[in-house]
């Protein structure tokens, strides 16, 4: 849980216990992205630095509060100011900053003395302020091994893959598919947020089930087609969907509507494929890239409050995106198609 200037882990069971320290987080500061780069390795994206905890030995009781993490921090230059978003996937760590000049860093894991770290491997200025930033999702069916491993650095030794997709929000506002591709930045689409003149295609559309029986206004809102797409201001999350050979872009807003938004010419970074941006690359002439625009597919009112995006990873429900706002919503891909199946939950 993070608060305005706090963070706190608790255990998950009969009871609640805090195991923010022993696994190696800061409870001092507010916490903007967490999650797991390798086995046994947390990170941790604060303001001011972003922490590399490796768990060396689980809690032996719900009172043990001695850390049993090994602690390696992050620290941004020192012309930096504070971060002001990030992503975590397997291998890498992606930062934003406002001051200089819109940076955008990529972090990846070094290993010295049987000791790992964040190491900065790329660093790129941007045109806009970041609003959200998100990893690539791949599809993980069977047999697509090296599609779901393809931006995972195996060998922490090593150099770290040099292809990381991932889907930016900006304050412009837009969402865009970038991507480090052999050492070099590149936008491959994007799409303006307060386009008047973008209309939903009739390539896919949202399938809603809410089931209501609540009269609540956003309850009666959700699921209906969003007549206002103009002044949304930027996006609050975003996320990047690869699936079937389709590649859609959800961006959850801060007025409570989902937008999506396909790729056309993005079928070709099919996961089943291989590695997306390698397989891009052959198919394209010469060694530029040149960017696409993506095409608005819905855009439908979920609720009142700001929409924020992350991925089911486990159960029956493994693989689909976890929309929340006044109340929770599971989005899940058609296989045949860039349509959605959008249903609410009870948590």
């Amino acid at each position: 849980m993070s608060f305005v200037a706090e963070t706190r882990v608790l255990s998950l069971g009969a009871t609640l216990a805090d195991l923010t320290e022993s696994i190696g987080f800061t409870s001092s500061q507010r916490t903007l992205t967490c999650g797991s780069v390798d086995d046994s390795l947390l990170v941790q994206v604060c303001a001011t630095e972003v922490r590399l905890c490796e768990v060396l030995e689980r809690p032996s009781s719900l009172n043990d509060a001695v850390s049993k993490a090994r602690i390696s921090t992050w620290l941004p230059p020192i012309d930096y100011g504070h971060i002001q978003v990030g992503a975590v996937d397997s291998g890498h760590v992606l930062v934003s900053f406002a001051k200089p000049e819109n940076m955008l860093v990529l972090l990846g894991l070094q290993e010295s003395n049987s000791h790992r770290s964040l190491i900065a491997l790329k660093t790129v200025a941007l045109e806009s302020e970041l609003s959200c930033i998100a990893f690539s999702k791949m599809e993980s069916s069977p047999g697509t091994r090296e599609a779901r491993n393809c931006n995972r650095n195996t060998n922490p030794g090593s150099q770290p893959s040099d292809e990381v997709l991932f889907v930016l929000g900006t304050y412009a506002p837009s969402v865009e598919i970038a991507g480090f591709c052999n050492g070099t930045f590149h936008r491959f689409a994007k799409a303006g947020l307060n386009d008047g003149n973008a209309t939903p295609t009739d390539i896919g559309f949202c399938n809603f089930q809410e089931g209501r029986t609540s009269a609540n206004q956003s309850d009666l809102n959700a699921g209906i087609d969003d007549d206002h797409p103009t002044n949304r201001g930027p996006a609050e999350s975003v996320h990047l969907l690869f699936h079937s050979g389709f590649v859609r872009v959800l961006a959850g807003m801060r007025d409570g509507s989902i937008l999506c938004y396909g790729w056309s010419q993005g079928q070709r970074f099919s996961a089943t494929r291989g590695c997306p941006l390698s397989t891009y690359k052959r198919q394209s002439p010469g060694s530029t890239f040149e960017e696409d625009t993506l095409s608005l597919i819905f855009h439908k009112r979920l609720g009142n409050s700001p929409v924020r995006l992350g991925t089911m990873t486990t159960g029956p429900t493994s693989g689909s995106v976890l929309a929340l706002t006044d109340k929770a919503w599971i989005l899940q891909a058609q296989t045949s198609s860039y349509c959605f199946d959008c249903r609410a939950i009870s948590l």
